[in-house]
């Protein structure tokens, strides 16, 4: 079987889910699909950050950071590369399929982000979104969400039938990483944090939902001896989140760290050395930091909305995102009890062991064959 994978919408500026999938996506086929052909087309800046191990890389002299280009190149002059290269099968890994496909393909859908939080995208940039998203998932031969919640949203906005769909959870830390079980205690050092602290993982978006949290934490502050360290892109909002944490903690604003984006080592010293990891969003597609912070051996306190149960099972304490108060008392029973959070660390270990990166890639080898298929 060739397949080919279009990471044509990955930008160099933004590592986020998108990038994380689809390169520990690569990384599982690469594993469990060695008898197949793996073909990735990538821009040339984005090209130069992917390993291939096994897999074939072709990269195109594109400004994929640009989005007009990016999107531009990818429906009127990615049709015909694919055409050429004649794949069995063709996987968009981000949302989208170009309009035209010469082959039977797969699209992974991992959130309707464009239909829950309008108001901060561009009106040009929803308006594409509400065309193309839609588009190709009544195009795409396979579709693959990934979680449940997602699975439904797909069915509701875009009629798609639901035998055409396939839940394929994604995983959290690879193998290098679940490898490595010291606490890294020097780094956390080195980042000028002292413990004991609580631990947030997102970006400054609204959806993220940073306002409530930093006015639970501050109802609790005084009764709980963890500070709160937030980590995260803080984009236009960070600002605003200080504005927040100056009125709202008065005299305790030491007890808040906003540290930004991390780097990776960085992130899993967070994760080992954290009394409690806190997700307060509002939307997720999945969660990819509830299941690295369950594997790092922290206790989650979870937001109970969209796809966030399917990802901490029984091993999160949830609360209810939009009322603080409920978030400040189940913060505060979380903090308060070690030996709760003891029970929350032992569950989310098992937890944790329904999801991985290779069963992902598995289930996903699985799908292609599915489509072929079906167009043969």
């Amino acid at each position: 079987m060739k397949i080919l994978l279009n990471f044509i919408p990955l930008t160099s500026e933004r590592l986020g889910g998108g990038w994380t999938y689809s390169v520990n996506l690569l990384r599982g086929l690469e594993t469990v699909a060695a008898d197949h052909e793996l073909i990735v087309v990538a821009s040339e800046k984005v090209g130069q950050s992917i390993e291939c191990k096994k897999a074939k890389l072709l990269t195109f002299n594109l400004n994929a950071d640009n989005r007009i280009q990016r999107v531009s190149w990818e429906h009127l002059k990615l049709p015909a590369i694919v055409k050429s290269i004649h794949p069995d099968v063709f996987h968009g890994p981000a949302n989208t399929l170009p309009l035209k496909l010469s082959c039977p393909s797969v699209l992974t859908i991992h959130d309707f982000y464009h239909l829950y939080c309008p108001e901060y995208l561009s009106w040009l940039r929803r308006r594409y979104l509400a065309i193309v998203i839609p588009t190709s998932l009544r195009t795409a031969t396979r579709i693959i969400a990934d979680s449940d919640y997602t699975k439904k949203d797909a069915i509701r906005f875009a009629n798609v039938p639901s035998d055409k769909i396939e839940t394929i959870y994604l995983g959290g830390l690879n193998d290098d990483e679940l490898r490595k079980t010291d606490k890294n205690e020097e780094i956390i050092r080195k980042l000028g944090i002292t413990k004991p602290y609580l631990l947030s993982v997102g970006s400054s978006l609204p959806h993220k939902n940073l306002v409530r949290l930093i006015k639970a934490f501050a109802l609790v502050s005084r009764q709980i001896p963890q500070d709160l360290i937030l980590v995260g892109e803080k984009f236009k909002y960070g600002s605003m989140l200080q504005k927040v944490a100056d009125s709202e903690l008065k005299d305790q604003q030491d007890r808040l760290r906003h540290l930004g984006f991390v780097a990776r080592q960085e992130l899993l010293a967070l994760y080992k050395n954290a009394d409690a990891f806190i997700i307060p969003s509002l939307y997720e597609g999945f969660g990819i930091p509830v299941l690295e912070a369950m594997q790092s051996g922290c206790p989650v306190i979870s937001s109970r909305l969209s796809s966030l149960p399917e990802v901490g099972g029984n091993a999160a304490e949830y609360f209810d995102a939009l009322n603080i108060e409920n978030m400040a008392q189940t913060i505060l029973y979380v903090a308060s009890d070690k030996k709760y959070r003891m029970k929350l660390q032992e569950r989310g270990y098992v937890q944790s062991n329904n999801f991985s990166w290779q069963k992902m890639a598995l289930e996903t080898l699985e799908v292609y064959t599915k489509a072929i298929t079906i167009r043969t």
